[in-house]
């Protein structure tokens, strides 16, 4: 994948370009290119064919199913606007394109150049900051230590019991929180080996049971290397009056999920917000969500979980939970839920002997870890379920959903 640069803008703006990646970032790409005076030919989507097409436009910019593909010419210029660099470059690879560029410069000049409100420049930086580091670790650009995403799990417990749930928490029979001062002291090795923190996500289980997270966020906001936090909740609790006055601070960021009905203080949840001028985002439930709530028996060959793992869209989700990093929440959980042995490789302890090169052998070194094998994979390859079916049942790994009963 070549890296779009302001110089090389001139060479390509005679070529047709499409974009390839149907997310947020192709919204702000867009933008990007008007400014750059570049005619957008349209938009593909790796879940994108033509008995699926739906929607003729993407953020008004068309969109082709994949079979358009083959009618291109060979010199097509592609901009990928997506974070899943090496299996979108290897997928237009296999056609034959190898004008495959990051879109970053063009998300970069959206933010710089246009008129934008508060709320949309915090949430094109964040996308910016995010993609920018994506692209890094793909291309293996490392002139600092950077992890662009770690997830803080403070607690095993939730509000909901969402049978399909990729954090696994209806696996966990006995849930607990997470100890403060393992926390602070795990996240305080880190930074000291770590040159930036691009987003500290703060999550659970429903992050707002966990009774001492005030204590997290005071320490987080003052990290100068803590570029972004991001507290996830899915609007069932409004947080006490003190935790509110906490959240008031321009490095946080509440992400709300609608989940309708279920979000029983989903509005309440927003009038505090509105009247503490917290910076809050609303994420509706989607139409479906990644059938990754499954731990599987392991079937498949090495080359497989490999696959699994680079076609994974939680692969840059780091995870911290009880004193261990791992690549993705569903590796953390599994772990935590104590009924399958794995392997050393799906983890690195954080403690005082923590060094700079263990951590950058974990998180720049490995093609897929131990938990990729209990894993149906994340991705819109993979198969898709109903989101947030509801289950009292205690899930048990390899059991199948249709044994539970969910409303």
């Amino acid at each position: 994948m070549k890296i779009l640069a302001s110089e090389n803008i001139k060479s390509i703006e005679d070529k047709k370009i499409f974009f390839y990646g149907s997310c947020k970032f192709t919204k702000h790409a867009k933008e990007g290119a008007k400014l750059n005076n570049l005619k957008v030919d349209g938009v593909f989507d790796t879940t994108i064919n033509k008995t699926n097409l739906g929607d003729q436009e993407n953020f008004g910019v068309q969109v082709f199913p994949q079979e358009s593909l083959k009618n291109l010419e060979k010199d097509t210029v592609f901009m990928v606007t997506c974070s899943h660099y090496n299996s979108v470059e290897r997928h237009l690879n296999s056609f034959g394109f190898f004008n495959v560029y990051d879109s970053c410069l063009l998300i970069k000049n959206h933010l710089n150049e246009s008129d934008l409100n508060d709320a949309e420049r915090k949430a094109i930086t964040r996308a910016h900051s995010a993609l920018l580091e994506k692209r890094n670790h793909a291309k293996k650009q490392f002139n600092t230590f950077v992890i662009p995403s770690l997830d803080l799990i403070l607690t095993e417990k939730c509000t909901l019991k969402c049978s399909d749930c990729a954090n696994l928490m209806p696996y966990f029979s006995s849930p607990k929180d997470s100890v403060l001062e393992q926390m602070l002291m795990n996240l305080e090795i880190i930074l000291d080996k770590v040159d930036k923190i691009t987003e500290l996500r703060i999550l659970g289980g429903e992050p707002f049971i966990f009774r001492k997270i005030n204590e997290i966020l005071n320490f987080s906001v003052l990290q100068k290397k803590i570029t972004h936090i991001v507290i996830y909740t899915n609007g069932t609790i409004v947080p006490r009056a003190e935790t509110l006055e906490h959240l008031k601070n321009d490095k946080i960021i509440l992400e709300i999920t609608d989940y309708g009905k279920l979000s029983r203080n989903f509005e309440r949840l927003i009038n505090s917000c509105e009247e503490k001028k917290i910076n809050y985002l609303i994420r509706k439930l989607p139409e479906s969500w990644d059938d990754s709530g499954n731990i599987i028996r392991p079937s498949r060959s090495h080359e497989e979980d490999q696959m699994i793992f680079e076609e994974c869209c939680a692969k840059y989700l780091y995870t911290l939970m009880h004193g261990k990093l791992y690549r993705c929440p569903f590796s953390a959980s599994l772990d935590a839920i104590k009924k399958i042995n794995l392997l050393p490789n799906n983890f690195q302890v954080i403690d005082q002997n923590t060094t700079k090169e263990k951590l950058q052998d974990f998180i720049y070194g490995l093609s897929y870890v131990d938990s990729c094998r209990y894993c149906k994979g994340r991705s819109k390859l993979f198969s898709r379920v109903k989101p947030a079916r509801q289950s009292q049942k205690i899930r048990e790994p390899f059991e199948t959903i249709s044994n539970l009963d969910t409303q």
